[in-house]
């Protein structure tokens, strides 16, 4: 089961800030007309390797 991705935002943070620091969101490419498919970390480290 994947887990959701959960950010919290800093206090005071406002649409077009500047993040404190990136996040790493990662998903695989869909075909044309399709929705990119989240996936989660560990999923990442099997297709591209730790």
């Amino acid at each position: 089961m994947t887990l959701p991705f959960v950010f919290l935002r800093p206090l005071g943070l406002r649409l077009a800030d500047k993040l404190p620091e990136p996040i790493f969101t990662p998903s695989t490419k869909a075909a044309v007309g399709d929705h990119d498919e989240n996936i989660s970390y560990q999923r990442c480290e099997e297709i591209v390797g730790s």
